[in-house]
C-alpha cells in the first residue's frame, strides 16, 4: 500500500511496492515509502527484518525483483550507485570503508560533486563533520567514530538531495552520538531529505519526523516514533515483548 501525499510537501524519493528475493527468500515485500524534502524518515525493525536489502535496492546496491523507485519524479528503478549520486542520491554504511592509504582530505577530493544542480547544503564537509584538523592524516588511524564521520563526509560531497544514513550511531559514545544527532538535524532543516536506519530509539528521537517499522521483510507500523514504541506488534518483535 503507498502512503498516502504529504500536502505541499516536495516528494524527493518515491519508493512504491519494491520487493526483493533471493533464491527462495523474500528479503523484502511489497514496501511502499516517501522521502520529502526537509523531512528524516526512521527505518527500524529487528535484524534480519530488511532493512538494509531495502536500503541496498533503493541505493542501487541491489536491483529490485519488483516495484519502482523515483527520485525527483524519475524513474531510477535498478539504476547503478554511482548513477544515482550524480542523480542526487547518496549513503552511508553501516560499516564505512574509506581509503585507507589517502588522507582525510584526499578521500573528500576524490568525490566528484553533482554537476548543474544547487547544493542543498554547501558547506564544507569536513568542516561540518568536525574532521578539518584531520584532513592531513591518513585515513587508516581514524578512529571507528571518526571513520564513520569521515563516511559522513564523502557522502555530502556529491551534493545530494537524498541521503540514506545505515546505523550510523552504531557503536559511537552518549557524546558522539549526539554530535552526530546534531549533524542530521541540520541536514534536515537544511531541505536535505533523509532515510535513517537504527537501533538506537534514544537517538531517532531526536532526528526523525515518522518511521517504517519492518519485520520478516513487510511493514508492520507507520507512523510516529511514540506510536511505534507503544504498538503491541512492534513491542512483540523488535521491543521484546511484555516484560
Amino acid at each position: 500500500m503507498s502512503p498516502p501525499p504529504d500536502v505541499g510537501a516536495e516528494r524527493l524519493l518515491e519508493v512504491r511496492d519494491v520487493t526483493r528475493v533471493f533464491a527462495s527468500l523474500i528479503a523484502v515485500a511489497n514496501v511502499s515509502l516517501d522521502v520529502v524534502a526537509g523531512s528524516a524518515t526512521g527505518l527500524v525493525g529487528p535484524n534480519g527484518s530488511g532493512k538494509t536489502t531495502l536500503i541496498n535496492v533503493i541505493s542501487g546496491v541491489y536491483r529490485p525483483s519488483g516495484g519502482t523507485v523515483r527520485l525527483r519524479g524519475r524513474d531510477v528503478t535498478g539504476t547503478a550507485s554511482h548513477r544515482l549520486c550524480r542523480l542526487g542520491l547518496n549513503r552511508t554504511f553501516q560499516i564505512p570503508h574509506p581509503l585507507g592509504d589517502l588522507t582525510v582530505a584526499d578521500n573528500i577530493a576524490v568525490v566528484r560533486p553533482r554537476r548543474g544542480a544547487t547544493p542543498r547544503f554547501d558547506a564544507d564537509p569536513l568542516e561540518f563533520v568536525g574532521l578539518a584538523a584531520a584532513a592531513p592524516v591518513l585515513a587508516s588511524r581514524l578512529t571507528s567514530g571518526e571513520q564513520k564521520l569521515l563516511d559522513l563526509a564523502r557522502a555530502l560531497a556529491s551534493g545530494p538531495d537524498v541521503l540514506l544514513v545505515d546505523e550510523l550511531g552504531a557503536g559511537l559514545s552518549a557524546r558522539e552520538l549526539e554530535h552526530v544527532a546534531s549533524l542530521l538535524v541540520r541536514l534536515k532543516d537544511a531541505g536535505l531529505g533523509l532515510l535513517v536506519v537504527e537501533h538506537l530509539m534514544d537517538f531517532l528521537e531526536q532526528i526523525v519526523d515518522d518511521v517504517l517499522v519492518m519485520d520478516a521483510g513487510a511493514e508492520i507500523f507507520r507512523g510516529t516514533l511514540r506510536g511505534a514504541v507503544s504498538d503491541p506488534r512492534v513491542i512483540d518483535v523488535y521491543l521484546g515483548g511484555a516484560p
